[in-house]
């Protein structure tokens, strides 16, 4: 179980004993301010799953980034990297791409544009820089479907300042288009 605080320290894991009940709770070391959003995926195909925490930043501030955490073997976590210099307000870890690797898309403003970025992952636990996809205002948490038939996942966004949702049908290599 993962649990962000917006009080630090932040970011909080109790793994499971798989009987139902939990460990203890320990403390991720994380550096985040307002930790918004969390997505678990094994972003380093070691078949440990790993953590990846959108950090919004302070209020008012264009200070957020992404924060990542390799699992290692044993359960403990170490910080491995940083994403971005925005706001995120949600993360998906997925195969955005479709070449095996999981991806990290966020959403956010960026410059007053709200974006869906797209980070590729290069299956060692680091990124690529982002494709950026511009999105209605106001944008929040995606999510990953299959809602066409490639391998790549589409994602989808909702603006609630535009009171739009957003559909981003995947063509594979980062050609992310809009469906209305």
């Amino acid at each position: 179980m993962i649990s962000p605080a917006n009080t630090a320290p932040n970011t909080f894991l109790s793994l499971g004993n798989g009987n139902g009940t939990f460990q203890t709770v320990s403390t991720l070391l994380l550096t985040t301010q307002n930790p918004d959003g969390i997505a678990v995926a094994d972003v380093n195909k070691d078949g440990l799953l790993d953590i990846i925490v959108d950090d919004n930043g302070a209020p008012g501030t264009p200070s957020g980034s992404i924060q990542i955490a390799l699992q290692r073997p044993g359960g403990s976590f170490v910080h491995v990297g940083t994403l971005g210099q925005f706001n995120p307000t949600g993360v998906i870890a997925v195969d955005l791409d479709g070449d095996g690797n999981v991806d990290i898309g966020a959403t956010g403003t960026i410059n007053g544009q709200d974006l869906f970025n797209v980070f590729p992952g290069r299956g060692d636990g680091s990124f690529f820089a982002p494709a950026q996809f511009p999105v209605p205002a106001g944008v929040l948490h995606p999510i990953a479907a299959h809602l066409t038939d490639t391998v790549a996942f589409d994602a989808i966004t909702s603006g609630i300042s535009a009171n739009q949702i957003s559909v981003l049908v995947n063509h594979g290599a980062n050609t992310l288009r809009h469906r209305r």
